[in-house]
């Protein structure tokens, strides 16, 4: 019977000792991990399950890429080419912009009228709404959102999803077939 340290407490202990008298470490000379009881070791593996193994994880991962890429086709596919946006600069072609109503207009599918501003961002219909009452300024505004393609004049007849209507009767949409949302006012959709 031999002496040793402790891995625990460092004091001497005996080879033979199943626990340090002084600390109580288990297995006070074994270095590195200590197992406990009821320890079972992984059966062995062997190497046509570790390559069947690769083999279907790969193959997920194929599958996961293909979905991806199929879906990405599907949606360039369906959104189409993008709007240019019209020349407003004669008077004639400024869309028609009626002050808001309250109303009951249910979330769904509807569709528009023509000729009403649709913007990217809702501050940009608010602000065509507070111009409203000056033509001039109006039409620059108008002008200005439909040339750096931050609006669009929507055209008549589209079908559109309402998302959204807030509380100053601007509402969300969404083309049928686009991923895009456009705000506009609430009178653009038709009855």
């Amino acid at each position: 019977m031999a002496l040793t340290t402790c891995r625990e407490c460092a004091e001497s202990v005996s080879t033979e000792a199943a626990a340090c008298p002084h600390c109580g470490a288990p297995g006070p000379t074994r270095r590195g991990l200590v197992r406990s009881e009821g320890y079972q070791p992984q059966p062995h593996i062997s190497k046509e399950e570790r390559e069947q193994r690769a083999y279907r994880l790969r193959m997920a991962l194929v599958g996961v890429i293909l979905v991806a890429a199929f879906g990405s086709m599907f949606a360039l596919r369906n959104s189409g080419p993008p709007a240019a946006p019209a020349a407003a600069s004669a008077p004639a072609s400024a869309p028609t912009l009626h002050v808001p109503f309250r109303g009951e207009l249910l979330t769904g599918t509807h569709i528009t009228r023509g000729g009403d501003l649709g913007c990217l961002v809702r501050g940009l219909v608010k602000r065509a709404v507070e111009l409203n009452a000056d033509k001039v300024a109006f039409e620059r505004y108008v002008s200005a959102s439909l040339k750096d393609g931050t609006c669009v004049l929507l055209k008549p007849d589209l079908t559109v999803y309402v998302e959204v209507v807030d509380e100053n009767d601007l509402i969300r949409i969404r083309p049928k077939g686009e991923p895009t949302t456009i705000w506009t006012i609430r009178p653009a959709i038709a009855r």
